[in-house]
């Protein structure tokens, strides 16, 4: 579904420019804006990898693992 999304938005910034930009068409002018803007936005909103609550006494050790790593390669 997210590909179909960012197809159309793909399309719709493509078709602002020609139309709108290029064209003198106002109305393709501002559906381009529109889908550049969502992209940007849709671009800049961090992903959720995982949420779980900790309970008191509990703690969360995070950890980055380099492209060139070993366990890199098995991590899902």
């Amino acid at each position: 579904m997210s590909q179909i999304v960012d197809s159309a938005l793909r399309s719709a910034i493509r078709k602002g420019l020609k139309k709108g930009l290029f064209g003198g068409s106002r109305l393709w002018m501002a559906m381009g804006i529109v889908a550049f803007v969502v992209t940007a936005v849709k671009r800049g909103t961090p992903r959720v990898v995982s949420s779980n609550p900790l309970k008191p006494g509990e703690s969360l050790l995070i950890t980055h693992l380099s492209s060139d790593s070993p366990q890199h390669y098995f991590q899902n």
